[in-house]
């Protein structure tokens, strides 16, 4: 199929999903990191990469088949119906992707894709056996898992696995038997493997297939991932052997080994150091590797899957200088050693230097909320003399209305005087003397003074 005609680069239904299974090792850290860090401007261009956290589908991967992961099964519950809702609601492309998704049962892979509204894709990216089996090694010893390379080795090319690293690895590098779980309820023209080139070809193009495959036009993607999860060598693999067996989860809790060992010493600097031998496959192994993936090619050409690539890409090759991770010189391991011991120093250096800034920012703030507490304080003091002026305001007021309020009465009596003549003021003295006893009381007093009054009168005669 040219990539004018693939799925997502227009026409079509309303909605379509792409669920990008693995395989791990494959590109795919890269992938969703770049996918992530431009979900919004994707979403501009009907493009969506459903998540709040960069870590969202690979919650949902955990959540789906309810697997332990280092403590993050609390954070997972929920993750899957999350996901499912966030894909349904989106319009055009909607892209999930964990390479974590590939060891799902076909109850599992059923129970997502019937769930997804839409036209399903379903995405596998392989790669040769002989560059994944030491990097799925490599990736058991990042976490913690105690087994040589031999151990792995012998239990992997064994008839029956008897180990969990080696049950592990065939469920999600066994690419066919991937495929037909994923593939079931999913027409074959729409099931993709995206072979991953050999050694030496520009990264660009493995990341172009999927882009491609996703109608992404690269020229949106302005956030490139510098994120790699490059291998180790082979002293570095042993050093970080020997680190684990000396700090078991006994001693670091994983929710401690994931930033200080993985993350901090690992992935920031012992993987890909120049000059040292790369973990690859033995040559014994070679033969085994190449009859193996002639029997999944074989598959895989029946099938009628879309193929991104070239499936010769995913023949094994010979490699050259093969140095044993099990049995490093001691100064190289002791080299590898102080290596971690100074990525370690200044990891340490550099989460005391933003201890201090957070230190300095928490002082900052606590100056701002004293200052503040002053200042409320002072408002509330002056709130409170505020209120007493106005309470002391409000009796002014009453005072004014009261002597208002008289002054009214006083100046209705003046005028009620003016516009009645005395006479009439008397008639209507006695006339309320006769309903009203205080009223009388006077009007008898008045009387009383009126007749002695009289009585001291000479008389006229």
């Amino acid at each position: 199929m040219d990539d004018q005609e693939r799925p997502g680069t227009g026409g079509g239904p309303r909605r379509r999903v792409f669920v990008h299974v693995g395989a791990p090792k494959t590109g795919s850290t890269g992938l969703q990191d770049t996918l992530w860090r431009n979900r919004g401007v994707l979403a501009e261009h009907g493009v969506h990469y459903p998540a709040d956290r960069f870590d969202e589908h690979f919650l949902a991967a955990l959540d789906l088949q309810q697997l332990t992961w280092g403590g993050l099964e609390e954070q997972a519950t929920g993750a899957v119906e999350r996901l499912i809702e966030r894909a349904n609601a989106s319009d055009g492309t909607v892209i999930l992707s964990h390479e974590v998704f590939a060891a799902a049962s076909a109850e599992q892979v059923a129970r997502l894709l019937s769930a997804l509204d839409g036209e399903v894709h379903v995405v596998f990216s392989a790669r040769d056996l002989a560059r994944q089996v030491p990097a799925e090694w490599q990736e058991q010893v990042k976490h913690r898992h105690p087994l040589t390379y031999g151990q792995f080795l012998t239990d992997l090319t064994a008839d029956t696995s008897t180990r969990p690293e080696t049950r592990w690895f065939w469920a999600v590098q066994r690419w066919p038997d991937v495929l037909e779980r994923w593939g079931a309820t999913v027409p074959p023209e729409r099931v993709h493997v995206v072979t991953v080139p050999q050694r030496g070809v520009s990264r660009d193009v493995l990341t172009g297939r999927f882009w491609a495959l996703f109608g992404i036009d690269p020229d949106l993607l302005a956030e490139e991932s510098p994120r790699a999860n490059t291998g180790l060598d082979t002293a570095a693999a042993a050093a970080l052997r020997r680190l684990d067996e000396r700090l078991p989860v006994e001693r670091l809790d994983s929710r401690h080994y994931r930033p200080l060992v993985r993350e901090a010493i690992v992935h920031t600097g012992m993987g890909g150091r120049a000059g040292q031998p790369r973990v690859l496959l033995p040559p014994g192994c070679l033969g085994w590797a190449e009859q193996l993936t002639e029997q999944w090619l074989d598959r895989v050409r029946q099938s009628g899957y879309d193929v991104v690539g070239d499936l010769h890409e995913l023949v094994p090759r010979a490699a050259a200088d093969w140095s044993d991770p099990d049995d490093v010189p001691t100064r190289e391991l002791l080299a590898a050693t102080e290596d971690m011991l100074d990525l370690s120093v200044l990891d340490a250096a550099a989460r005391f230097d933003l201890l201090e800034a957070v230190r300095a920012e928490r002082d900052a703030a606590l100056d701002e909320v004293r200052g503040l507490t002053d200042e409320l304080a002072r408002l509330g003091d002056e709130a409170t003399q505020l209120r007493g002026e106005v309470q002391a305001g409000e009796l002014e007021v009453r005072r004014v209305c009261a002597e208002r309020d008289a002054a009214r009465e006083w100046s209705a009596e003046l005028v009620w005087l003016r516009e009645h003549p005395v006479g009439d003021v008397k008639r209507r003295v006695v006339d309320a003397s006769a309903t009203s006893r205080s009223v009388r009381s006077v009007l008898d007093v008045y009387r009383a003074a009126r007749d002695r009054y009289q009585r001291r009168e000479p008389s006229g005669e």
